[in-house]
């Protein structure tokens, strides 16, 4: 895996989690968890 491949991979995670935490803020548990467990 290239540099470039993981840094992506690193920033979709983040991407995710980020928008988990603001499901999680709007009492949105669902969206939460599936942004959590991608």
């Amino acid at each position: 895996m290239s540099f470039q491949e993981w840094t992506q991979q690193m920033r979709d995670m983040l991407e995710a989690r980020k928008r988990g935490d603001f499901a999680f803020r709007d009492k949105d548990f669902k969206t939460a968890i599936d942004c959590y467990t991608q």
